[in-house]
């Protein structure tokens, strides 16, 4: 449980660096220079001999899937949103991956599904504390796309068996490299690489930090902490990244909310978390 809290904790400053240095750059070129750090990250830890080829392929696609597409259209989302309307819109992601457990499953879990309606209202009770725009129809259908990647990688990649020996470091590189296809192969046709010369320093220093911190260690801590947790548990802290999103604004990046709505919605979230833990503790 801690690597999912440390994971959403690194993330909690991902949003508002992407709207306010990235945003003027292709978001295939930021996905991809994103997965690529990640990519070289965990290289040096892949071993071959640990996974059969069909495990390396699957581990292949989850992570195209869960990073690459993820990726693609959650920085997309970014010229359109502003950040804590980002965060705010993924506050649907819990309902993807219960949803995903249950056509996985062939059952409903009530205990599970009214935690992940606790922390939703949560969610919705810090998004009263902010004046919304005119609804962003395209911004919105981003950021969903990439909850039903994220969520779906997510599961996958905890129900694979994989070889439990040595450690899980081993298995992240196809995950990364699958991610480098898929963002990598339509960044090639449709970006003028001339691009890379426009980078600023400020920029590069932002897309190392959420290349090696936020996409490599953030999604090493996530995946593996995703396979110790119970579906119900992963689905809620899935949400948790949203008060800690908007805390972080707040401390970090002087922007203003309604204090008391995001004491009560984070508290409604915790409270669907404990529900979860409780639950799991007495299985």
């Amino acid at each position: 449980m801690s690597n999912l809290w440390i994971a959403s904790l690194i993330w909690a400053f991902s949003f508002s660096l992407i709207k306010g240095e990235l945003t003027g750059l292709p978001a295939l070129l930021v996905a991809f220079i994103r997965m690529g750090l990640s990519l070289l990250v965990f290289l040096p830890f892949f071993r071959k001999s640990r996974m059969t080829m069909r495990q390396f392929l699957l581990l292949v696609l989850v992570g195209g899937v869960q990073f690459g597409l993820m990726y693609i259209a959650y920085i997309q989302s970014f010229q359109t949103l502003q950040a804590y309307e980002i965060a705010l819109f993924t506050i649907f992601t819990p309902f993807y991956v219960m949803l995903i457990d249950d056509i996985y499953e062939k059952k409903v879990d009530g205990r599970n599904l009214v935690a992940v309606i606790l922390a939703i209202a949560g969610t919705f009770v810090i998004k009263e504390g902010w004046q919304l725009r005119e609804f962003p129809w395209v911004g919105f259908g981003l950021v969903q796309l990439s909850n039903v990647a994220f969520a779906l990688g997510q599961y996958l990649y905890a129900k694979m068996e994989l070889n439990k020996e040595g450690n899980a470091m081993q298995f992240f590189a196809p995950l990364y490299l699958g991610a480098v296809l898929v963002t990598g192969v339509p960044m090639l046709v449709t970006v003028d690489m001339g691009v890379f010369g426009e980078i600023s320093r400020l920029q590069w220093g932002v897309l190392v930090y959420l290349g090696i911190v936020a996409s490599g260690i953030g999604f090493f801590l996530w995946n593996t902490g995703a396979k110790c947790v119970s579906t119900g548990s992963l689905a809620v802290m899935n949400n948790m990244k949203i008060p800690l999103t908007i805390l972080v604004a707040l401390v970090f990046f002087g922007e203003k909310t309604n204090l008391l709505l995001l004491a009560i919605g984070g508290g409604l979230i915790v409270l669907a978390e404990l529900l979860v833990m409780r639950q799991a503790k007495a299985a």
